[in-house]
């Protein structure tokens, strides 16, 4: 956790439908601008479904398995912890269809595990972003088959696994989290609390009060607990607000409060950035939210909360 420190996510990247639909194509200057702020690990979400064939042996395109090695490769060469998952693949997260399904989605994990086996250990893997409609048997099943699948050519590699309800922390305090034997996993979680602040068109107008602290605080400290009892440590891996909230109605205070939970408990994590409504880097520009980012990388430029 300490050594993946805080870092930012590449999204809306390798996730879209194709790349550069949602934001600017990867390229190496990003992790340039990541480095010199001094984020110290970057998540790279990567949809698969379109470059993998619908029948077996389920082949993912040669060629956008090169291009996620290239992105790979770009961040590690810059020193950065990095993890790939499978994100935006919501085909596998349906109920009815989840058990003819699994088999492609374990073909994609057999893949991108034997593709990089010789990766340092610096390269993460996340099994699933954010399932929510599947059931929790059917989620233990999907994230054993996860690890299975890494763990035939990978067999020390961290491993991600999540919740359900988009990887809510509030699932796992509520619900029994089956998490499969293995002593090199860790629990990745999201949350942008409180929604009606963070999301786009905001129905709350302001954040910083006492109570809203408490209410940081309690789920932190609760999650926190959790980790410690069952041995998983945590990577907090998404979070973020939208710019539709100001620093007058305590946009970089709830950054500042966030980067001071993650801090106090030790957990890694990787502030949501899409180049669009959570943007903190505008790739297109090669410019800044600073206000957000010392707040994120707690830089003395920021009053104290």
């Amino acid at each position: 956790q300490m050594r993946l420190g805080m870092g930012i996510n590449l999204g809306n990247t390798l996730e879209a439908p194709r790349e550069g639909a949602w934001a600017p194509p990867a390229q190496p200057g990003f992790f340039d601008a990541y480095r010199q702020q001094g984020f110290k690990n970057v998540r790279v979400p990567v949809r698969w479904d379109a470059e993998t064939q619908q029948v077996p042996p389920y082949a993912v395109n040669s060629s956008w398995m090169a291009r996620v090695e290239q992105v790979v490769g770009w961040s590690m060469g810059h020193g950065f912890p990095t993890i790939v998952n499978v994100h935006h693949d919501d085909w596998l997260d349906d109920q009815q269809t989840f058990d003819a399904k699994l088999p492609r989605f374990v073909a994609i994990w057999e893949q991108i595990a034997a593709h990089f086996q010789n990766y340092n250990e610096t390269l993460l893997f996340e099994c699933f972003n954010e399932p929510h409609l599947m059931t929790s048997k059917q989620l233990a099943a999907m994230t054993q088959a996860c690890v299975t699948a890494v763990r035939k050519t990978n067999p020390t590699r961290i491993i991600m696994i999540s919740g359900l309800q988009w990887d809510n922390p509030s699932w796992i305090l509520a619900n029994n989290l089956t998490i499969p034997d293995d002593p090199q996993l860790m629990l990745h979680i999201h949350n942008y609390d409180p929604r009606p602040y963070t999301k786009k068109n905001p129905t709350q107008t302001e954040w910083g009060s006492a109570a809203d602290r408490a209410a940081l605080d309690l789920w932190v400290n609760e999650t926190q607990a959790w980790s410690q009892k069952h041995g998983l440590p945590i990577y907090y891996g998404e979070f973020g607000v939208t710019h539709d909230q100001t620093a007058a109605s305590g946009r970089v205070v709830w950054y500042q409060a966030h980067q001071a939970a993650i801090s106090r408990v030790g957990w890694a994590a990787a502030a949501w950035d899409d180049c669009g409504w959570f943007k903190i880097y505008d790739r297109a520009t090669d410019s800044w939210d600073q206000p957000i980012v010392d707040a994120l990388l707690d830089k003395r430029s920021v009053a104290l909360i």
